[in-house]
């Protein structure tokens, strides 16, 4: 994989959506026909789509759990009649594309790059320039990840150069990410132990700002989300 292509779904859709936002500003100079800049927007469209589809999944996936303890071990207080959650329904889909969504963008990108007019500024704006690990470009959101660690949520980034990178957190209970951060991160790893309530499953999502001289530093990146159980 090139490497300026980040491996979570919802920031490699955030990367096609700036490509195909910017490089049309380019098209002549870089000879990208109308049919290559029209595959662009068709692949940027359905990969959004795709990662709308984890997050339904991902919710009605929460809301069984929380359908299977309830109807396991009731819930005090409660002595209504259980309701079934509703069955998965899907938006609908866009433009159908060919599998490849990666490989025709990395094929664009080197298509750019192996143009003798495409500058390192031009790069930066379509967000294909190489990371140099020395914190450019700075507009690249963080590659936040995540993963399930011995029932807590690990939380991992890269720094490239960074001095710390801000951390927010929505838990799913309707108050959103708000305006502080979570937590500032020095390091990567973060084991978020925060967990909800024994028996309580929840949707956690995340997402990172850069930060340096202790100024939010260029663009958040995308929602991470990710399934806890209370413990």
């Amino acid at each position: 994989m090139e490497p300026f292509i980040v491996s979570a779904n919802q920031l490699f859709y955030q990367q096609l959506v700036n490509f195909e936002a910017t490089v049309s500003d380019y098209a002549t100079i870089l000879n990208f026909s109308a049919e290559e800049l029209t595959e662009t927007v068709n692949d940027a469209a359905f990969m959004g789509w795709v990662v709308k589809l984890e997050t339904v999944i991902s919710n009605h996936s929460l809301e069984i759990t929380n359908f299977q303890s309830l109807a396991r071990n009731g819930d005090k207080g409660v002595t209504t009649v259980l309701t079934i959650p509703a069955a998965v329904v899907y938006s609908t889909m866009p433009t159908l594309v060919a599998p490849g969504i990666q490989k025709r963008f990395a094929a664009k990108a080197a298509k750019a790059k192996a143009n003798k007019l495409c500058t390192v500024a031009m790069q930066l704006k379509m967000g294909i320039a190489p990371k140099t690990g020395t914190g450019l470009p700075t507009l690249n959101p963080p590659d936040i990840r995540l993963a399930e660690d011995a029932g807590y949520v690990k939380v991992m980034f890269h720094k490239y150069g960074h001095k710390a990178a801000n951390l927010y957190r929505d838990k799913g209970d309707s108050k959103g990410y708000g305006t502080v951060p979570y937590k500032t991160l020095l390091t990567s790893p973060f084991i978020d132990k925060d967990m909800p309530v024994i028996g309580l499953a929840s949707l956690y999502k995340y997402k990172m700002v850069y930060l340096d001289k202790d100024i939010e530093n260029g663009s958040f990146s995308g929602d991470a989300s990710i399934n806890v159980t209370g413990r």
